[in-house]
């Protein structure tokens, strides 16, 4: 179980005031998690009546205007040590965005051993340079690097076809099909293949302001932040759940029995009218 006084729930707030889905949503996660503590960052210049009128358990924290403009900035904010660092006195913070809700109690989650937890789906580790505005720009996991460089050298002298049992072989695509293989092996067994969502998330403070104090260059990168920190997950630098067990905490779609759900009103809008229908109205009062 986890320790609730070392926990923070933070949701990010940039509008007068939430859609009804959104509010709905909130209301349930702060009825299904009253013994964790919870807290709007929010840009300096918004009207905030609504949200102190109908939030009264949570506190405010605030953050430059310019990190709420657009979907972009705020990467950028979730992206910065500043960020983080008003967290530090806790272990992990939970991102929990208004398009998410959180159906069970959390109390119940044991997340010691894990740095990153988010609703996971397949993903393919890119190279680290693309997420940077200067595709120039090299940053990588030391054996990964290897890998690729090993890759960019082959490559061109194992593209030729030989016959072999009347079968026309191309060394080429044999080699495409081990090749997520070898790079397994190559990262020590640390490659995932999981794309973690940030949207509703839990993340280890100090361990994130670690990765994020290594990165040179982290004002230039063009990418979403939990691009970013899937990518560091995948590499092994963040340690994740398996994705079996990832699947039990976090989904994006109708999956009973987990603990939250990021963006049903996009994935499953029917189930989230659903949810909303059989917890909103008989568990928490309408302010």
């Amino acid at each position: 179980m986890m320790d609730c006084n070392k926990i923070l729930i933070c949701t990010p707030i940039y509008k007068r005031r939430l859609d009804d889905f959104e509010f709905k949503n909130l209301k349930i996660s702060e009825y299904t998690n009253p013994n964790i503590k919870k807290i709007f960052f929010a840009p300096y210049n918004l009207n905030l009546d609504f949200y102190i009128r109908n939030f009264k358990t949570h506190k405010i924290i605030k953050f430059d205007n310019c990190y709420f403009k657009s979907t972009d900035s705020y990467s950028k904010l979730l992206l910065s040590e500043k960020f983080y660092k008003k967290f530090i006195r806790y272990t992990h913070i939970i991102i929990h965005q208004p398009d998410s809700i959180i159906v069970k109690n959390l109390k119940n989650l044991s997340i010691n051993n894990f740095d990153y937890i988010g609703a996971p789906s397949k993903y393919k580790l890119p190279k680290f340079n693309t997420f940077f505005e200067n595709k120039n720009f090299l940053y990588e996991n030391k054996k990964l690097n290897f890998f690729n460089k090993c890759v960019s050298k082959f490559k061109r002298k194992i593209n030729y076809n030989v016959k072999l049992l009347d079968k026309n072989l191309n060394f080429l695509n044999i080699y495409n099909h081990i090749k997520k293989y070898l790079r397994f092996f190559l990262i020590n067994k640390t490659y995932h293949d999981i794309g973690l969502n940030g949207g509703l998330s839990i993340r280890n403070v100090r361990k994130f302001i670690l990765i994020l104090n290594g990165i040179p260059n982290i004002n230039q990168i063009k990418a979403p932040e939990d691009h970013i920190f899937s990518y560091f997950s995948n590499i092994g630098k963040l340690k994740i759940p398996t994705y079996k067990n990832l699947m039990k905490i976090f989904s994006e779609k109708k999956k009973m029995n987990v603990y939250g759900y990021h963006q049903l009103d996009v994935y499953d809008n029917d189930y989230l009218k659903e949810i909303h229908k059989n917890f909103y109205f008989i568990n928490c009062s309408i302010n």
